[in-house]
């Protein structure tokens, strides 16, 4: 089986779905009306499908930083995989998402702290996922 940076091809599809399907139960299916509340989205509003395509493709390329990084690092473990996706998640996705809150007019504290427990949670769930994919190491 292929593998992304040390990790069985299939795991890293796993890890990349598992994260964006995180992503749908929870601004689709949980938290919909509410997102679309502080969002001020409209409930007949649809976006572009590039963007529904680029959303579906972000996960993945989260899922090979995750996968990049513990692989360099030497992790294993659930547990080791899922702090990595944590601490990936503050250090980067969740700062950025802070210039938005910080300068913007539009990206209120509500919207901020869904979208870093979006981020948090679901590289945590990538890393978990990932973790079952890592090559083992030869004796």
């Amino acid at each position: 089986m292929p593998r992304i940076f040390g990790h069985n091809l299939l795991f890293f599809i796993l890890a990349g779905l598992a994260f964006y399907i995180f992503g749908f139960l929870m601004y689709g299916v949980i938290f919909g009306e509410y997102w679309m509340e502080i969002a001020n989205v409209s409930p007949d509003h649809s976006p572009a499908p590039w963007k529904m395509g680029l959303g579906f493709v972000i996960p993945f390329v989260s899922t090979a930083g995750i996968a990049a990084l513990a692989s360099k690092l030497g992790k294993s473990g659930m547990v080791g995989y899922m702090k990595l996706g944590v601490v990936l998640a503050i250090f980067f996705p969740i700062m950025a998402m802070a210039y938005g809150y910080a300068y913007g007019d539009t990206y209120n504290i509500r919207m901020f702290t869904m979208d870093s427990l979006h981020m948090i949670v679901g590289y945590a769930i990538a890393g978990a996922v990932l973790s079952f994919g890592r090559a083992k190491a030869e004796a």
